[in-house]
């Protein structure tokens, strides 16, 4: 098994409730095991993110992920991570959630334990976070996953 991760500092745009602001996505054979997530606000607002499962939509481009494995060697990771959704998918709450503070550097990270969190199989369902209710902000955010 192989771990990977991935993270970006979102420059524009917050997602919707309807569009995450990265996922990682499944395949038809394999789904991620995701191990943990980390959000940071970088504005002076408060916001509030959920952990969702997402089908469909139009994700953004693919972020680089980052082979975790000592000295590299591990394979191309069979799933991808998705920046920025630009049209609406469905999504189902994975029941974890967090309000962020009105200050920058407010963060939430959630660790998954045993298993991990994983989605259905399906090139179009992956494992995300969405804007949740409120006004979205920009965030700093990162993923770990399995393979």
């Amino acid at each position: 098994m192989s771990r990977y991760s991935a993270g970006l500092a979102v420059a524009t745009g917050v997602g919707t409730t309807l569009q995450p602001i990265f996922a990682v996505l499944a395949t038809a054979t394999v789904t991620p095991q995701i191990r943990e997530i980390g959000i940071y606000n970088t504005t002076n607002v408060a916001c509030s993110y959920e952990v969702v499962q997402i089908t469909g939509g139009t994700p953004g481009a693919t972020v680089t992920a980052y082979d975790n494995r000592q000295g590299g060697g591990a394979p191309a990771p069979a799933t991808l991570c998705k920046g920025l959704w630009t049209v609406n998918g469905t999504v189902i709450p994975c029941g974890y959630g967090a309000r962020l503070g009105a200050a920058d550097g407010s963060s939430m990270v959630w660790a998954f334990g045993g298993d991990g969190l994983c989605c259905a199989l399906g090139a179009t369902v992956g494992i995300g976070v969405v804007l949740s209710s409120g006004t979205g902000q920009l965030l700093r955010w990162y993923v770990s996953w399995d393979e």
